[in-house]
């Protein structure tokens, strides 16, 4: 039994893994606030240094907080999932399905389902884009719209993201 063990653990170390599809926020010395909105269900893993509850910032129907220090957002993703990886955000929390998007399961976000405005994209490394400029990138998850909205945001998809 302990020889079956050991053989399915050296097979799991073969198989490549999904790398998840990574959003880099990094710090905006100009003021700016990031802001990432997130449906309670779409979250699998919340991780910071500190969190502040922000009390009537915004919409009263979404719970709003500062999140400061290596920021880490696991979302609910397609076939790879979906990081979001910050210095300084102010998430808001919506309840699933908000603004008409369909609750479900944890079936993971529709293919091709993101919408993206940015002023400029800049040149990067394989497998990463740089976007700047009023960036909104919308998510559509089972639980429902993620969006993104920051000065500058970093993409990486495939081997380059979850680093």
């Amino acid at each position: 039994m302990a020889k079956l063990g050991v053989f399915l653990w050296c097979v799991a170390l073969l198989i490549p893994a999904a790398h998840a599809e990574t959003f880099v926020i990094p710090a905006d010395n100009t003021g700016h606030e990031a802001t990432v909105r997130i449906p309670v269900g779409a979250i699998v893993q919340l991780s910071a240094k500190s969190a502040e509850s922000l009390v009537g910032y915004a919409d009263p129907r979404f719970e709003s907080m500062r999140l400061r220090g290596d920021v880490l957002i696991d979302i609910v993703g397609g076939a790879a999932p979906i990081e979001i990886r910050a210095d300084e955000i102010v998430l808001e929390l919506t309840p699933d399905a908000v603004a008409g998007h369909p609750a479900g399961g944890h079936d993971d976000v529709v293919a091709n389902d993101m919408t993206l405005r940015s002023t400029k994209s800049l040149p990067a490394r394989a497998g990463t884009r740089v976007f700047v400029g009023n960036v909104v990138f919308d998510l559509h998850t089972a639980a429902g719209l993620v969006e993104i909205k920051a000065e500058r945001v970093e993409r990486q998809t495939g081997s380059e993201a979850g680093v």
